[in-house]
């Protein structure tokens, strides 16, 4: 069998049994999912220890284990491509994972940890499903439903009737408990119904004890660390220091203060504008809490559910998706086609293809949009069926389930949904482009297989940004009636409210990510699982508002204990700054730019898992990126406003402004005397009390930049020097005080990569103007892409938690100027007017020189004082300004 297993077939007949189990059972599972009846729950539950003890099996089978260890260590392993390669390496991991290397009783002892770890997921996960069902409430009086859209009413009205009863039914299913908790002004109810949502599943409640999931959930807490215990004997065995455990450390970074003191503040700023009453109690703030930044979005922007609902019907809906796919290289999504499943009691279901430019097929999906009983709750993507080059040559094409809850069409109208529902939809069809459109044909790493958690969510994020462009939502929105478009007076609200409480929505996210990795991360057998109180412990550090004692997220967090994102659900946030900065390429290039496009599709949807996503992602966006990185696209442009006068003078009227503002966190001020202009060429920075001054904005192409990169001193400029380029050595640069970012180009021109962070979002948005017309550029726009990229970020948090650590830091702090210079009189005035003196500065100098692993480079005016009043005997002086240098702190 080795010599078999490690010729040109490549384990294909292992592989291909496998695809047949799957084939198989993958229906059983997706129903079990969405229709999920007495019956067909027996029926799964007495597959999944059979389907254990196979996977058991062949994870601890040493002649596979041997036949694989063979392949990798011989000959042929050469002859293999990356895909096989990496199949191999996955394969010969899975077995470690599995216990390979533990003696017999131990072997024995997995087997029995994982069959039960089988059988408790599937039931936390029914529990859930049963808590969520068992509560519903009628409500007969239509006035308890003040502030209801007209389509939630209608949808409460359909299920009442549907149960044969006459008034309004409520459930805890998210279409109906969402229009609730966001709308409804009647506040008991609002209460009533969050008590019962929050304590699903649990010892308290409405429903207390009835299916608790808390003895579940310790068990499969001590199982897992059992578990990681028999793993980690057999990792010392076989690999002393396994490298996803070093991954999944270093991921979770999200525990540093850094990341969670900067959104508290911002978050914290954000509440009391958002408080639901002037004397709100604890179970008031909280049961709002739970949907606040819709909540807020949603009121602040009047972005009625009504009106969106009814400019955004389930044509309009899926055809953006197929619009969307016009920038991957043509692709086309066939109309959806009825899927006859009346037989299992799911009705409107649909299928649909994806097809390349030349006609090709490329996948399929099923897509199941409407809540119904039975049905798991939220949204997902599973794969049915894998791509796959089968023994006879053939190539098995991948098929995808696409399932959502949303509300189901009512009175004979069309489905019209929200655009949170939009987003949902998005998010889910960019796991299913992963998966179906893969090029590799090798099975376990084509689509979706293969693919670490903390990649995974990459795609899908990704996706969701387009639903926030205004060429995308022409696609998306129009009345269902008439046609029209969304209104651009509501078009611009949406986009002015699209980052409102977004620190909210991160300290939830970590939140939650903190919950996760702590649960696991501390278990201790003596001390029990401690579910409870970690949750009260990380609610101190991060949350806002306290939530109720009675309160029990954990019973229903179905992600962490019926998923597979234990341990991982920080991924979440992880995906955030890589989906983000991918769609930053996009928004450089321009958000439908084929060339752009077909780059994604090349290194990042249709890879797989063949390839470490990192360097997938390095491969599409030139550089890889941290976890500050993630703040700095997510977190400061929301919730810390800065008022501006906000001008367009390009005459488009395409909604840039709103744009512009929604990505920067900015206010329109029509009487502030500081303006942000949009001109036809760049964005500029005004003082419209003193119009003599002119413009002020960024350009790396041309004027003085341009004469500075071609006849300057280059390597001979003291900025050169003072970092210290000499020879072949051009070290990496963090300018933690980037401004204009003159001496940061300076430093990019002649070899340096520079990172450079920015706290003002005004100068933020001047500098990200300037580098787009610069990456633009066919001279330069190459090796500045490379070398010189933004960070939107305070220095006095993010350089606590940059990576990888630069040799240099550079800062160069305002300071008032003595010169006489009309150019630093003229910049001064501006500045100082826009964002004061940095008086702060003093405390950037300890974090750098712990950050930098050479030197720190402070420029100062000649008559200042040393940063932090720490003098150094090191510099380098000019007419008019020297550079202090300090040590870093070596790696």
């Amino acid at each position: 069998m080795a010599r078999r297993i490690a010729g040109k077939i490549f384990c294909q007949p292992l592989a291909e049994v496998d695809d047949v189990l799957g084939r198989i059972f993958s229906p059983v599972s997706h129903l079990n999912s969405v229709k999920n009846s007495p019956e067909l729950r027996e029926a799964y539950e007495q597959t999944l220890p059979l389907l254990s003890e196979y996977s058991t099996w062949v994870g601890q089978h040493e002649g596979l284990y041997k036949a694989y260890r063979d392949l990798r260590d011989g000959d042929n392993y050469a002859t293999l491509n990356t895909a096989q390669k990496k199949a191999v390496d996955n394969a010969l991991r899975d077995f470690e994972l599995s216990g390979i290397g533990l003696p017999p009783e131990a072997q024995k002892r997995y087997g029995e940890i994982a069959a039960r770890l089988s059988e408790l997921g599937n039931q936390y996960s029914n529990n859930v499903l049963d808590a969520t069902m068992g509560w519903n409430k009628l409500v007969t009086d239509v006035a308890d439903l003040a502030g209801m859209p007209e389509s939630a009413l209608a949808a409460a009205q359909a299920q009442a009737q549907a149960k044969e009863q006459e008034g309004y039914l409520l459930t805890l299913d998210i279409p109906s408990y969402l229009p609730v908790m966001t709308y409804c002004d009647n506040q008991a109810l609002r209460e009533e119904m969050y008590r019962a949502y929050s304590t699903r599943a649990s010892d308290q409640g409405p429903n207390a004890g009835k299916w608790d999931n808390s003895p579940v959930m310790a068990e499969i807490l001590a199982l897992r660390h059992e578990l990681a215990q028999l793993l980690a004997l057999t990792a010392m065995r076989i690999n002393p220091s396994p490298p996803k455990w070093r991954r999944i450390r270093s991921r979770c970074s999200i525990s540093s203060p850094t990341w969670q003191n900067a959104p508290v503040r911002r978050a914290k700023k954000s509440w009391p504008s958002c408080a639901p009453s002037p004397k709100p109690s604890l179970a008031s703030m909280s049961c709002s809490r739970g949907t606040l930044p819709t909540t807020a979005k949603n009121r602040s922007s009047t972005s009625t559910a009504s009106v969106m609902s009814s400019c955004a019907p389930i044509s309009r809906k899926t055809k953006p998706l197929a619009a969307c796919l016009k920038w991957l290289s043509a692709f086309t999504v066939l109309p959806l086609k009825s899927v006859p499943m009346s037989m299992c009691g799911i009705r409107k279901c649909a299928s649909s293809s994806c097809m390349d430019e030349h006609n090709e097929l490329r996948g399929s999906f099923y897509l199941d949009l409407y809540a119904r009983e039975h049905k798991r709750g939220g949204a997902w993507m599973d794969d049915c069926v894998g791509q796959m080059r089968k023994l006879d040559g053939s190539l098995q094409k991948p098929v995808a389930y696409l399932t959502c809850n949303f509300n189901r069409p009512v009175n004979g109208k069309p489905a019209l949904f929200t655009h949170d529902e939009v987003i949902t939809l998005f998010h889910e069809f960019g796991h299913g482009l992963h998966h179906m459109l893969t090029r590799i044909d090798t099975a376990g790493v084509s689509g979706i297989s293969g693919v670490p958690w903390d990649a995974v969510e990459l795609p899908s994020q990704f996706m969701e940004n387009w639903c926030w462009e205004p060429e995308a939502l022409a696609f998306i929105s129009g009345h269902y009636e008439t046609g029209e478009p969304l209104p651009q007076e509501l078009l611009e609200k949406m986009l002015a409210a699209k980052n409102y409480q977004a620190a909210m929505f991160i300290l939830r996210q970590l939140e939650f990510g903190l919950f996760d990795f702590r649960l696991h991360a501390e278990y201790k057998p003596e001390q029990g699982a401690k579910i409870l109180e970690t949750l009260a412990e990380i609610k101190k550090q991060v949350a806002v508002v306290p939530g109720p004692t009675w309160g029990r997220f954990p019973h229903a967090f179905s992600h962490i204990f019926a998923g597979g994102y234990a341990a991982g659900y920080y991924s979440y946030l992880w995906a955030d700054v890589l989906a983000a900065d991918a769609f930053s390429r996009f928004e450089e290039e321009g958000i439908f730019n084929r060339e752009t496009g077909q780059s994604f599709l090349d290194n990042i949807l249709s890879r797989g898992g063949s390839e470490e996503p990192m360097e997938l992602f390095k491969r599409f966006r030139g550089v890889s990126r941290s976890w500050t990185r993630c703040w700095s696209i997510t977190g400061s442009k929301a919730d810390c406003y800065v008022k501006i006068c906000l001008i367009d003078e390009t005459g488009a009227g395409d909604g840039a402004l709103s744009v512009l503002a929604a990505r920067w966190g900015l206010e329109q001020d029509d009487d502030n005397p500081m303006a942000l202009a949009l001109t036809t060429e760049h964005l500029e920075l005004r003082k419209r009390d003193e119009p003599k001054l002119g413009g002020i904005f960024v350009d790396f192409v041309g004027g003085a930049m341009a004469h500075r990169r071609k006849f300057g001193g280059g390597r001979g400029e003291a900025v050169a020097k003072a970092v210290g380029i000499k020879g072949d050595y051009l070290p990496d640069v963090v300018d933690a005080t980037a401004g204009l970012g003159r001496d940061a180009f300076v430093l990019a021109s002649v070899g340096c990569r520079v990172r450079m962070l920015e706290r003002n979002p005004v100068v933020a948005a001047l500098l990200d103007d300037g580098l787009a017309r610069g990456y633009a550029d066919a001279e330069i726009g190459g090796w500045l892409q490379e070398r010189l990229q933004l960070i939107h970020a305070s220095s006095l948090t993010a350089l606590t938690d940059i990576t990888p650590r630069p040799q240099v830091v550079y800062l160069d702090p305002m300071f008032p100027h003595k010169q006489k210079s009309a150019l630093v009189k003229k910049e001064m005035r501006v500045f100082q007017s826009l964002v004061g003196p940095d008086l702060d500065a003093d405390g950037l100098l300890a974090p750098a020189r712990q950050l930098a692993t050479k030197r720190v480079v402070v420029k100062r005016p000649d008559y200042a004082p040393p940063l932090a009043d720490v003098a150094t005997p090191n510099a380098v002086v000019t007419k008019g300004h020297r550079f202090d240098i300090y040590a870093g702190t070596p790696a």
